[in-house]
């Protein structure tokens, strides 16, 4: 069997007031095949020498405002060369939907769905990431579990 281990460096910080998070980040280097040796050892000796100065220098760069482009070069360092081939902006994006809370409906046993029913109750849920309200009522829940059972037969 052959091994599936890579040489690389992975690392993770987090800077925190309180209990309150504050800046996370974290870089993952891999040696690529057939890379040359030469090219780890600079960035091995680079990341040494950051170390030296500051245990906390990658978190102390990005909550200082360091783009990542930046904080790479030093990395690198000038011995190893870059290219960025694409950049993205993160950004938030929930698959919360009502089809999920109807899925989620359809986990209870029939008894309690028939009971919220018959109570004439509404169900309401709550996404936990982003925050939107999802409301049904007892003939709605009615129409959407039967649709369930229907498309389950």
């Amino acid at each position: 069997a052959k091994s599936e281990q890579r040489e690389c460096v992975l690392f993770g910080d987090v800077e925190m007031k309180g209990f309150l998070v504050t800046g996370s980040g974290g870089y993952l280097i891999e040696r690529l095949p057939g890379s040359e040796a030469e090219v780890s050892d600079a960035i091995e000796e680079n990341l040494e020498e950051l170390a030296k100065g500051s245990q906390s220098w990658f978190m102390d760069s990005l909550v200082g405002g360091t783009d990542l482009l930046t904080v790479a070069s030093k990395i690198l360092g000038t011995k190893v060369s870059a290219t960025v081939l694409d950049s993205k902006l993160p950004y938030a994006k929930c698959d919360c939907s009502l089809e999920r809370l109807v899925r989620s409906l359809t986990l209870l046993p029939r008894d309690d769905v028939m009971d919220i029913i018959q109570k004439e109750e509404n169900v309401e849920a709550k996404c936990e990431f982003c925050g939107k309200m999802y409301r049904l009522s007892p003939d709605e829940v009615k129409v959407e579990f039967d649709k369930f059972e229907k498309s389950n037969e």
